[in-house]
């Protein structure tokens, strides 16, 4: 048995490691080259201290069951307002959307990608058979949204930024 939870116990820091070379490598503060539109993407590790308050740490060590708040900004470095403007959101393999996380400086429908239904606005809902044999709508659990997006109620204006925020929970 003790080989058993060897195994695992190795398996798991080995995902844990690997998960957070993918987010130092894709995720840690970016911030893309200077033109008409900027953007910076960050990851924190979030910390729940023993007061109950969170705080934000750099993500440089993530274990499953941690929770990972990404941060999104896009900046309109021009004269003009850009329209129909989409800010997207990955939720990586492996990790789960946690509802009502999500956050925006600006107004916008706020939409997530379901893998049998495609982009879907939420609260996403599916209709299913109930036991009767009578169709249902029943909400989605946010555990299947794949990845997020944001577009823009109007433009974004001129020497302005939209910024979002959600958070993901990796899995146990």
């Amino acid at each position: 048995m003790s080989g058993y939870f060897d195994g695992c116990k190795t398996s798991t820091l080995q995902f844990a490691y690997a998960f957070v070379a993918m987010i130092v490598l894709l995720v840690t503060p970016a911030a893309y080259a200077e033109g008409p539109v900027t953007s910076s993407l960050e990851a924190f590790i979030v910390e729940v201290g023993e007061d109950g308050k969170e705080s934000l740490m750099p993500a440089d060590k993530v274990l499953p069951g941690g929770v990972i708040e990404y941060h999104i900004t896009y900046s309109n470095n021009t004269s003009d307002g850009l329209a129909n403007f989409v800010v997207n959101g990955d939720i990586p393999e492996q990790t789960r959307y946690i509802a009502n996380s999500q956050e925006v400086n600006l107004a916008a429908n706020f939409q997530a990608y379901i893998e049998d239904l495609g982009w879907v606005d939420i609260p996403a809902f599916r209709t299913i058979t109930n036991n009767d044999g009578q169709p249902e709508k029943v909400e989605i659990n946010p555990s299947e949204y794949t990845a997020l997006h944001w577009t823009l109620a109007g433009d974004l204006s001129p020497e302005t930024s939209v910024s979002v925020v959600y958070r993901v929970k990796v899995d146990s």
